[in-house]
């Protein structure tokens, strides 16, 4: 078998868990709010704010995408992500 077959059938051994404890989920949760969420942010800032900078030269549909729809689409999927998230992580404790 390749090295990747014996990656992921161990990654799937470990993952059929009987139990997952309390604090693991909590540990799981804060880390996606503190480490994942920025990393994520920041990804998406960087992205659109290049997609903003070549709609200077489009025309047409792919300027107003470009300039409009994917920033926006981004704006509102992290924000209703980052509430989830946040809400969850109140609730949790």
């Amino acid at each position: 078998m390749s090295k990747w077959t014996d990656f992921r059938d161990e990654v799937i051994k470990a993952t059929k868990l009987d139990n997952i404890a309390e604090q693991t989920k909590q540990n799981v949760m804060n880390a996606i709010a503190n480490d994942g969420i920025p990393f994520v942010e920041a990804t998406a800032q960087a992205f659109t704010a290049k997609l903003q900078e070549q709609s200077e030269t489009e025309t047409g549909w792919n300027m107003i995408r470009d300039r409009y729809v994917i920033p926006m689409a981004f704006s509102i999927g992290l924000f209703a992500v980052k509430n989830i998230i946040e809400i969850t992580t109140k609730n949790m404790k």
